[in-house]
């Protein structure tokens, strides 16, 4: 488990490069993270499947959910 504290005006993106970068070798049974819509055509998704060979699946809520609900996976696009 890896844990990084960052102020609250780091964006999720960078934190996640910053939680990923101190993995360490650890997490290598890893092959898919679910993030949600702010990572969506980020760079990031390129940067981690280089280096940790991790893909990224963006999952997205409804246009009609209101508050918090499970999600299904499915990508965007």
């Amino acid at each position: 488990m890896t844990i990084v504290v960052t102020a609250a005006s780091v964006q999720e993106r960078e934190g996640a490069r910053k939680v990923l970068a101190r993995l360490n070798g650890s997490g290598k049974k890893l092959r898919r993270l679910w993030v949600d819509g702010g990572y969506c055509g980020s760079p990031l998704s390129e940067w981690v499947a280089a280096r940790f060979r991790i893909a990224l699946q963006v999952v997205l809520r409804g246009e009609e959910q209101m508050g918090f609900a499970v999600l299904p996976r499915r990508s965007c696009g």
